[in-house]
């Protein structure tokens, strides 16, 4: 499997969330890793992203700085079940 799909879906999946009006209504940015080894710096069979990403971002207009509620971020259900089926559809 090309590691780039796994990039490619968790981006695409944080910023649509991101995006949405239940949500952050916000343009989001992120860093992600590739994670490929285990803890003994051995070769980890399922290689999986990581990633980091403000818990803010701009509205849609670029003229605001949208803040999300205080300690919550994006609803991990939500991500989870849009990455599966995106990532499904691209393989």
């Amino acid at each position: 499997m090309r590691s780039g799909v796994l990039f490619d879906m968790a981006a695409e999946v944080l910023q649509r969330i991101a995006a949405g009006p239940k949500h952050l209504s916000a343009r989001i940015g992120a860093t992600m890793l590739l994670h490929t080894w285990g803890s003994a710096l051995t070769h980890h069979p399922r290689p999986r992203v990581h990633g980091s990403a403000p818990s803010s971002g701009l509205s849609a207009d670029g003229k605001r700085w949208m803040a999300c509620r205080p300690s919550f971020f994006l609803p991990v259900r939500v991500f989870s079940s849009l990455f599966k089926r995106r990532f499904l559809e691209d393989l």
